[in-house]
This record gives structure tokens, C-alpha cells and sequence, in this order.
């Protein structure tokens, strides 16, 4: 069974026009189920990652500047998330 990520915790209203049109990602699951490609029963809320996890993919200096949110203002617009400067949940 195809099993998709996916929860309402992961919606974040971004300013209009930003690069990263987050109505997408509700979009999807909407026509999926609309369209009858999956039921409810694909959908899942993954487990919160470990550290060990996100070093498969990034430096232990990204890690602790994103844990400490220390990002320098060149790391966070490169990222395109350039107005959570103080986003707390990051």
C-alpha cells in the first residue's frame, strides 16, 4: 500500500507570493482522495525524527545551528524561509 506523509501540523501561512506555495501540500492529499488515487488509510503522521536521522542528510553544524537557531541570515534566505528569523519551532 502506498503509505503518504502527511498531517495538518505541516500547513504554514506564508506571505502571498512567497517561492514556496504551501496550498499545494493541501492540495494534493484533497485531489488524491477526490480522484480516488488513495483512501484515507494511505495517509500517515510520521514519528518526529532523530538526530541520527537528520545526519544522514545533514552536517552536525547545520544540526546544532537549527537546534540553537543560530542560522546566519545567508543560511536562512537560502533556504527560502527567510522571514522565521525567530520562528520558535524551528
Amino acid at each position: 500500500m502506498l503509505k503518504i506523509a502527511f498531517h495538518n501540523s505541516y500547513k504554514y501561512a506564508l506571505p502571498e507570493g512567497h517561492r514556496f506555495p504551501m496550498i499545494k501540500y493541501e492540495l494534493i492529499p484533497e485531489q488524491l482522495l477526490y480522484e480516488g488515487t488513495v483512501n484515507s488509510d494511505n495517509f500517515f503522521i510520521p514519528d518526529q525524527l532523530t538526530s541520527s536521522e537528520i545526519l544522514l542528510t545533514h552536517s552536525a553544524e547545520y544540526l546544532q545551528k537549527l537546534e540553537s537557531q543560530t542560522l546566519s541570515e545567508k543560511e536562512i534566505r537560502r533556504i527560502g524561509f527567510f522571514h522565521f528569523k525567530n520562528f520558535q519551532t524551528l
